[in-house]
């Protein structure tokens, strides 16, 4: 059955609408000059037919002829099969020709003479029996008379005859070509909607998560960018689609993770499987795992606000090296269990850089807990504050295993880790993907410089508050 509302019948009726009214338009327009160029040649036979007329009626007044054989010869001459001429005196009677046509000269009105004879001419279209008839009145001067001024008057009935043979040839010309030119155009609709059809049923095989069928639309124009684009648009959700199932395969193992372990030292404890003297102990490790579930619980929360723009940034002049100082100081226990050493180069002067403090602690705070986590034990962490131009310039460099070339694009991906092994250090795999967009925000471009083996370096820029302000 087929659909009212689809592209297809749209397309396909507004074509034929189209065809159908530009042949109408055709067809008024081609009758209108039918008219006017038949109408042209019949006045053009009638000032010829009266010059004519009027030469012979001369001619014979002159020569003497009695009246029946003058009649007679002038019948002749004004009787025509699609036309009746009448000539009427300067009085405003029938002149030269008895009044054999009766019905016709009905027709003729008297007012249409007398116009005529002060030499106006009258043209009027009739109606009679359904036939179309033109009634028209010229003046005509006959010198042989004693008065010259007389009215011509001609009915042309034939005008039918001479226009509906053409008039029939022109419809019948547009009918064949409509047709002819709607098969075409419903070929060609069903041509140029095909692809439409194609793009819909793999629209719905998306909406179905099926992102393995690609468009095969081999052209150049507007729908063939449209199945490009198509295209491109299922490669990106089948990308998200991975991403999703990997985000919740990850967030289902870190929260799994240290969840599995609280349970079992409970149920441990519970049974008294786990001595009084150790329990302290894993009380402790009980409470290093709340840690890192609250911490992954709050670093989600951070990025989904940060992912649909709910966090606004409060930018305000702030002093970033006493800030620097202040995160150092609260990184100390780390520092201490990890046996991790930070050198901590400020600036000659106290920086004052215009930002968010709190969101660029959290920057702060994620890229120096990084790099103690990708750091040996033993190994020194150098942070470096320095004034560069009209930016604060801030550096974090570790001495750790580094990144391989191959996973440095994907270090901002949600919950990528490059060292699996190492991942139960309270890492989320969200610190430096919350780092980005917090950078981002502040329109602040981040760079990274990693040699596998010897280490990772981080380096972004604050602007300056003064220099901001200037």
């Amino acid at each position: 059955m087929i659909n009212r509302k689809s592209i297809f019948i749209k397309l396909f009726l507004t074509s034929l609408l189209i065809l159908f009214v530009s042949f109408l338009l055709f067809a008024v327009i081609f009758n209108y000059l039918l008219h006017s160029v038949l109408f042209k040649n019949y006045q053009e036979s009638l000032y010829y037919q009266r010059d004519q007329l009027t030469t012979y009626i001369n001619e014979v007044s002159n020569q003497g002829l009695d009246e029946d054989t003058f009649y007679s010869s002038l019948a002749l001459s004004m009787d025509k099969d699609d036309q009746t001429t009448f000539i009427f005196g300067p009085d405003g009677k029938l002149k030269f020709l008895k009044d054999s046509h009766q019905e016709i000269l009905q027709m003729v009105d008297r007012e249409y003479v007398d116009k005529a004879l002060k030499n106006e001419e009258v043209i009027k279209k009739v109606k009679v029996n359904d036939r179309h008839m033109f009634i028209t009145a010229i003046p005509m001067k006959i010198e042989s008379e004693a008065n010259p001024n007389h009215a011509m008057v001609v009915v042309f009935h034939g005008f039918d005859r001479d226009v509906n043979p053409i008039r029939l040839l022109n419809f019948g010309a547009i009918f064949i070509t409509i047709l002819v030119t709607g098969i075409i155009i419903f070929f060609a609709s069903r041509k140029i909607t095909a692809p439409l059809r194609e793009l819909n049923e793999n629209v719905l095989e998306f909406a179905k998560g099926d992102f393995s069928k690609e468009v095969t639309i081999d052209r150049k124009d507007e729908i063939g960018q449209l199945g490009a684009s198509v295209n491109y648009m299922a490669k990106e959700l089948a990308g998200m689609e991975q991403a999703r199932r990997e985000f919740v395969a990850n967030v289902s193992h870190d929260l799994r993770s240290p969840l599995t372990s609280i349970k079992g030292f409970l149920v441990a404890m519970q049974d008294g499987t786990i001595p009084e003297h150790r329990r302290d102990h894993y009380l402790t490790i009980m409470k290093h795992e709340t840690d890192r579930l609250i911490k992954l619980v709050n670093d989600l929360l951070d990025m989904t606000q940060m992912e649909s723009n709910q966090i606004k940034l409060s930018l305000k002049a702030y002093n970033i090296s006493e800030q620097l100082r202040r995160v150092i100081a609260k990184m100390e226990p780390e520092l201490i269990k990890y046996q991790i050493e930070i050198d901590f180069l400020d600036s000659e002067n106290e920086l004052e850089v215009l930002a968010d403090s709190d969101r660029m602690e959290q920057v702060l705070t994620n890229l120096i807990q990084n790099g103690i986590h990708f750091s040996p034990k033993g190994s020194k962490l150098e942070v470096i504050l320095t004034e560069k131009e009209n930016v604060a310039l801030v550096t974090i460099k570790d001495n750790g295993k580094g990144i391989s070339e191959k996973d440095l694009p994907y270090i901002w991906d949600r919950f990528f880790k490059v060292d699996k092994a190492r991942s139960s250090k309270l890492g989320t795999g969200i610190g430096l993907s919350i780092v980005k967009h917090i950078l981002d925000q502040h329109g602040i471009a981040i760079s990274v410089k990693s040699t596998f083996g010897r280490g990772t370096t981080f380096t972004f820029s604050v602007p300056l508050a003064n220099k901001v302000e200037k």
